[in-house]
């Protein structure tokens, strides 16, 4: 008797083991695309989420559940300033991105100023231009000593100081706003140009003045645009990290993203920066979750058909003052920042100012032969760039021909995996991705696999929006008539379905490309001496001052962005400009 009550339950749970294996090879063997897909979508999203959960609720040192995590957080002046001026930031660059972005985009999509096309390639040519490449650059224009623009100010006024110092709260929201309103004048002018023009046209040959059009059409239409631009620039200022970095923890004071580094610093307090992680992530999740609920309650549809074309809006010689605050916000986002950074790569001294005798090429000789940090750094950050974008591409077109056909039971959750790093900012990600994959069984930090993980994880959901997007416009008949000949889905997806995906991948793979060139939040934490990418680089030739050695390596970022997109531009034409990133 006894016997038999010890090895039942032992057949009862092989038994029960056989079948859960046998059910999952049976799975596998019939939807072996789904199935991968979902694990790999598994691995990726769930560990770092599960890591964060337990580090936050885990007494520091280990052993043992606790709260007491968040209650400091909660309690100590240092985190919570950090977390209101986190969102005294972001509300300060929304506002601010809203203000600036609007009128250039109605300029651009509504009006006959001259040089609209120009104008638009340039605001939108500023995402080139990553938010830590702009604050050095900035760093340069208006430091309060060195700064070109205070140095000028003072040499012609004979002023002791110059007016503006970067070194600020305010010079660190001006340096993000610059280098995210370009964002809200893509969505704004985008749907500003999807108004049918009859709905206006008929609102005004009804008799309706010019500002009841606005208000009780135009303004309604964009409203959707102008709320998804205000939440977007808030999330992107509040998790933003290279800024931050380089302009508030030498003026002394911290935001969130910089005090959760600090607390992962020698000695680190792991458990703190996880619960200070926390409320950036709640907020993130709470902002998305009213974009759409906001969004999917509140919209606006046209009834009409073939819309006429628009005639533009006339702006008599108000047309040229249009064009003048365009040009400003070219100049000051862009041209600016660029002039100086190429300046100060060709300059001996960036202190001595302009001259020939100032010129040289030395600086990119010794960044490109001579200082090997940079070498294996572009090496590095060449090949993420590269392996992530191909990783996400893929993997994005199959989780949206997996969603969109609907192959498996349960395939809305993909969508939903795959969406879920939009709510993990950089840095939070990294927090986690590091808990996971310094340990066994996957021992990972340390390399640049570990880093992989992250550019992939992390823009996913870029990816995805874009392969989603091009699947969708696809009929199924092709796929069918494969299929009824006796094709393979692994074939008919080869063959017929990527194929006609073209566009959708290469806008996929160039977007990802670009934004893993550029990635710092996550870089600065799972980064060692062997896995350099260019971002940590220039912020560690900053850190030391050596100002014409980092601004080389910004000018070869932005000149390696700028091969990827002519090429892209090549490849799949002017709808570059309009790849999707939300």
């Amino acid at each position: 008797m006894t016997m038999a009550t010890m090895t039942a339950p032992d057949l009862r749970d092989d038994s029960e083991g056989t079948g859960l294996r046998s059910r999952a090879r049976s799975a596998l063997h019939r939807y072996p695309l789904p199935v991968v897909t979902g694990l790999v979508l598994a691995v990726l999203i769930l560990p770092p989420l599960g890591w964060l959960l337990v580090l936050s609720t885990r007494v520091e040192g280990g052993g043992g559940l606790t709260l007491g995590n968040f209650a400091t957080v909660l309690s100590d002046d240092r985190y919570l300033s950090a977390i209101g001026r986190s969102l005294f930031i972001g509300w300060c660059v929304g506002v601010l991105c809203i203000l600036l972005a609007a009128p250039a985009a109605w300029a651009v999509a509504r009006t006959d100023m001259p040089h609209r096309t120009t104008i638009r390639t340039l605001i939108v040519g500023s995402f080139v231009l990553p938010s830590f490449l702009g604050a050095l650059a900035w760093i340069l224009l208006a430091g309060p000593n060195a700064g070109l623009l205070n140095r000028a100010y003072r040499a012609i006024t004979g002023a002791a100081q110059g007016p503006v110092d970067i070194y600020s709260l305010g010079g660190l929201i001006f340096v993000i706003t610059m280098s995210m309103y370009p964002l809200c004048f893509l969505l704004f002018s985008t749907a500003l140009e999807n108004i049918p023009a009859d709905s206006e046209d008929a609102a005004t040959i009804l008799g309706a003045s010019g500002r009841k059009v606005a208000v009780s059409i135009t303004i309604p239409l964009v409203t959707t645009a102008i709320l998804g631009g205000f939440i977007l620039v808030f999330l992107e200022a509040i998790s933003v990290f290279g800024p931050p970095a380089m302009l508030a923890i030498p003026s002394g004071f911290h935001v969130i993203t910089t005090q959760i580094y600090a607390l992962l610093q020698y000695p680190q307090h792991l458990e703190l920066a996880a619960a200070l992680s926390m409320p950036l992530l709640v907020i993130t999740l709470i902002l998305v979750w009213l974009q759409r609920r906001f969004i999917g309650r509140r919209s606006y549809v046209t009834v009409t058909g073939k819309s006429g074309g628009r005639r533009p809006v006339a702006l008599g010689r108000w047309k040229w003052l249009a064009l003048g605050y365009c040009w400003l916000l070219v100049v000051v986002s862009l041209v600016l920042p660029v002039a100086v950074l190429l300046w100060v790569a060709l300059s001996k001294s960036w202190g001595q100012g302009f001259g020939l005798s100032n010129l040289t090429l030395d600086n990119f000789t010794y960044v490109l032969f001579d200082y090997r940090p940079a070498r294996s750094a572009l090496f590095n950050s060449l090949t993420l760039a590269i392996l992530a974008a191909t990783a996400a591409a893929v993997l994005a077109a199959l989780i949206s021909y997996v969603t969109s056909r609907r192959l498996v039971r349960g395939h809305q959750v993909l969508p939903v995996l795959t969406m879920a790093p939009v709510v993990l900012p950089g840095l939070v990600l990294a927090v986690g991705l590091f808990m996971t994959y310094a340990r066994p069984p996957f021992v990972l930090y340390g390399t640049i696999w570990v880093l992989f993980i992250a550019f992939v994880t992390k823009f996913l959901p870029y990816a995805y929006i874009n392969t989603s997007s091009a699947i969708s416009s696809l009929d199924t008949d092709l796929e069918d008539a494969s299929r009824i000949m006796g094709a393979t889905r692994t074939r008919t997806l080869t063959r017929i379905v990527f194929p006609l995906m073209k566009g959708g991948i290469m806008s996929a793979w160039i977007l990802v490309f670009m934004v893993s060139l550029h990635e710092l939040s996550a870089s600065v934490l799972l980064y060692t001496s062997k896995s350099r990418v260019l971002s940590i680089v220039l912020l560690d030739l900053q850190g030391d001052g050596r100002y014409e050695d980092a601004a080389v390596v910004g000018i070869l970022l932005l000149a390696v962005t700028l091969v990827i997109v002519g090429i892209g531009y090549r490849v799949i034409g002017k709808d570059i400009v309009n790849m999707r990133t939300n």
